[in-house]
């Protein structure tokens, strides 16, 4: 949300840099504005990972951007996909053994961004949100 409001705030700089009654902007700052955005606008690579201790069979419902995949995989198992910002994502995954640990985890341009670990028999994990 701060992001789209970054991104409004500098349309109506632009666009009232545009105005013949109001000042004009700078080159640079034109430049460093323009940059943002695209930075803002790009598509983001992000990788489902999932994790067991313990067990080594998980069934997973995920979010793509073709819309929702299931599979049933071994442990340890990743995938990535590139998304727009906004786009919503999400993974989630159930323990398939009667004890262990299971990890799901969403890494968005290198970085953690959601982790939930769940201990027991057919547990699920799940992690999901909007990414910026």
């Amino acid at each position: 949300m701060k992001k789209l409001l970054l991104i409004g705030l500098a349309l109506l700089l632009l666009a009232g840099a545009c105005a013949p009654t109001s000042p004009t902007l700078s080159p640079e700052i034109q430049r460093l504005m323009e940059q943002e955005l695209q930075e803002l606008l790009r598509p983001k690579v992000t990788i489902y990972k999932v994790f067991g201790k313990g067990t080594t069979k998980a069934s997973l419902t995920f979010e793509t951007p073709d819309g929702t995949s299931q599979q049933d995989v071994r442990l340890p198992w990743q995938q990535s996909y590139t998304f727009a910002p906004g786009s919503f994502v999400y993974l989630s995954a159930q323990n398939q053994s009667d004890s262990g640990c299971i990890t799901a985890q969403i890494v968005v341009e290198g970085k953690t961004w959601k982790e939930v670990e769940s201990c027991g028999a057919y547990v699920i994990a799940s992690v999901s949100g909007s990414i910026d």
